[in-house]
């Protein structure tokens, strides 16, 4: 009996001893915990990087769709599509700036021409965008959005970004009689510092086209300057 019992007692020790063995430690499961978080988040934030990455190359596919639209109206037309009031005061325009008075519905309506559909725009809008492109070509063909992304908007015609912010546009107004008289019928395309980066501006171009990026903010702010490079902001030049 009693080397019965000793052997039951080996056996039970021999099974506890195994099953010690065989747990985690408290400090092992912390361990596996950590590593499976430092792996989530590495896993978010390559999936946030690739986020913003095609949401800038959606982007300049709608800069370069925009930008192939106006060098076919400049061809026919000599010029990008302009307002009488910027023929008449030979002032280059910017369009879509935030808070400002120029909105690119007047850009959109012009390239758009006489079609079938049409988003609603505002005021004279569409009176003055048939002056522009009174042969009511279409140029252009955009997806028209309600949510203000990545296309024209359904219920104002303005032309928005990836990220819900008006697109940029500035125009060269011509004749280009001068080089440079502070953006009045000269060569220089002027933006008004709307486009003027520290690290590079638009210089002689009919028209350039860019977004702000995300925060909707001009380029990276450095020692008082305005950088492009560094920022998520999209350029055509």
């Amino acid at each position: 009996m009693n080397f019965s019992a000793r052997k039951c007692r080996e056996a039970v020790g021999a099974v506890r001893k195994c099953g010690r063995q065989r747990g985690f430690t408290l400090v092992e499961l912390l361990v596996v915990v950590a590593i499976i978080l430092i792996l989530a988040a590495l896993i978010f934030a390559i999936s946030m990087s690739a986020m913003r990455k095609a949401e800038k190359v959606q982007c300049l596919t709608q800069i370069r769709d925009v930008s192939t639209a106006m060098n076919s109206f400049a061809s026919d037309y000599q010029h990008p599509p302009i307002p009488d009031a910027k023929k008449t005061s030979g002032m280059d325009a910017v369009y879509g700036d935030p808070g400002g008075t120029d909105q690119t519905d007047f850009v959109v309506a012009a390239l758009m021409g006489k079609q079938d559909q049409l988003p609603t725009f505002p005021g004279g809008v569409a009176a003055e965008a048939a002056k522009a492109n009174p042969k009511g070509e279409a140029y252009w063909t955009p997806d028209f959005v309600d949510d203000k992304k990545k296309g024209v908007g359904r219920h104002d015609g303005r032309y928005y970004d990836p990220w819900g912010h008006e697109m940029m546009f500035a125009i060269n107004t011509p004749p280009y009689t001068d080089k440079d008289a502070g953006g009045k019928n000269d060569s220089k395309l002027m933006t008004y510092g709307k486009a003027d980066y520290a690290d590079t501006a638009p210089r002689e171009q009919d028209f350039v086209v860019w977004s702000y990026g995300k925060d909707g903010k001009m380029g990276r702010v450095d020692n008082g300057q305005i950088f492009f490079r560094g920022s998520d902001d999209v350029i055509s030049w």
